[in-house]
């Protein structure tokens, strides 16, 4: 009698790794987006109250310390403002056809758009203000 691997065990070992293999080639991509975006949140904060100490502690002459957050360019698709068509249609239908809004963000296919293209805007504006300390460092100057 030969002695060896059992071919259930190879088999099973092999359906193993293959599946592994699978999930790390979908899941990684996103492990990484997520880490990278702490590690960039951690870095902003870090560099923004480093800043801040900087120039509180030299009397305003510390302001030469750079602020490392960065603004990042954004190409935005029709496929980007489809997905907040719904959302778009239930408060375009809510806001009154006198009201300021009402003019603005029309119900048609074009102040659907506007609509989904500030909210997009709205949203990175809330994520850069949550990456400054939540408001509590006064960024501006």
């Amino acid at each position: 009698m030969k002695k060896g691997i059992a071919p259930g065990i190879l088999v099973s070992t092999i359906a193993a790794v293959a599946v592994l293999t699978v999930i790390l080639i979908f899941l990684a991509p996103k492990i990484t987006d997520i880490l990278m975006g702490a590690g960039e949140q951690a870095q902003c904060q870090f560099s923004l109250l480093l800043s801040k100490t900087a120039e509180t502690v030299t009397f305003g002459f510390g302001k030469e310390v750079p602020v490392e957050c960065k603004t990042t360019r954004k190409t935005i698709t029709q496929n980007d403002l489809a997905r907040y068509t719904g959302l778009a249609t239930q408060a375009i239908s809510n806001y009154p056809s006198s009201s300021e809004a009402g003019k603005i963000f029309t119900n048609d296919q074009q102040g659907k758009d506007k609509w989904a293209l500030a909210k997009i805007i709205a949203n990175d504006m809330k994520s850069c203000y949550d990456r400054g300390w939540r408001g509590k460092l006064n960024i501006c100057g």
